[in-house]
């Protein structure tokens, strides 16, 4: 594990907090050239990426210290989140929320903005779990398997690795089908596909088992497919509707 990069004098450079940084720029870079040559009005680029961004941290953290409030002794520790202890979900769900609060209240197409920054969001989201793995966190079960790393599976550069397989999917399957499909079908793609590999993934993790032999990423997960599977037909009636009209 490399949770310190390097250090600046006596201050610690921690790689958790870089790769977060270091997926916000690319992420960010991603989805203003998508934006650019899709959405004639961005200017409210910026305080959306600072929403989500703070959305981010903040579901993520939340949802980390209610799965595991025993971890912590003090609030000093629980604001600590540079030092690891997120859960991508909470992140996930915060991210998009005050993403979508800021597009409303700019009175912007929330699922036409959601389609063309979810590449972004999964590759940021892809750097920033390496820095998971670098720190030690959200790691797997022991194993003596080929596939592990320091002696364990370590999922969370799995989940990295599957961001990275739906973003370049998805940016094939929107290339041929950009004229065809409604808002929202390739952000409903992507959070379903990703709850689908990430059920997948929480076989191996290394955390107890909650409810009827599932982990609690695992419900996360479910939960997630099945949102996507009601916003895509949700999203295909809409249009049916419309094209009656």
């Amino acid at each position: 594990m490399y949770p310190i990069l390097f250090y600046l004098g006596n201050f610690p450079i921690y790689s958790h907090g870089v790769m977060i940084v270091l997926g916000m720029i690319v992420g960010g870079a991603i989805t203003t050239r998508f934006l650019s040559r899709t959405i004639p009005v961005y200017e409210t680029f910026m305080e959306v990426i600072l929403a989500s961004l703070f959305g981010g941290i903040l579901g993520a953290r939340i949802l980390y210290l209610l799965l595991y409030s025993n971890q912590f002794s003090s609030f000093k520790d629980m604001m600590s989140f540079w030092n690891g202890g997120m859960v991508s979900f909470g992140g996930a769900i915060g991210g998009i929320l005050a993403a979508g609060l800021v597009l409303k209240l700019k009175k912007e197409p929330v699922l036409k903005w959601l389609d063309f920054s979810i590449f972004g969001l999964m590759i940021g989201w892809a750097i920033g779990r390496i820095g998971c793995f670098l720190n030690g966190d959200s790691v797997g079960i022991y194993t003596t398997s080929i596939l592990a790393i320091w002696g364990r599976y370590q999922t969370a550069l799995f989940e990295s690795i599957w961001l990275v397989l739906i973003s370049g999917f998805l940016y094939c399957f929107y290339q041929k089908n950009k004229n065809v499909w409604p808002s929202g079908i390739i952000f409903s793609l992507a959070i379903g596909l990703y709850g689908f590999g990430r059920f997948l993934i929480d076989f191996v993790q290394d955390e107890p088992i909650w409810f009827w032999h599932l982990r609690y990423g695992q419900i996360g997960s479910i939960s997630t497919l099945v949102f996507a599977i009601i916003l895509i037909l949700v999203i295909m009636e809409r249009e049916r509707k419309t094209k009656i009209k």
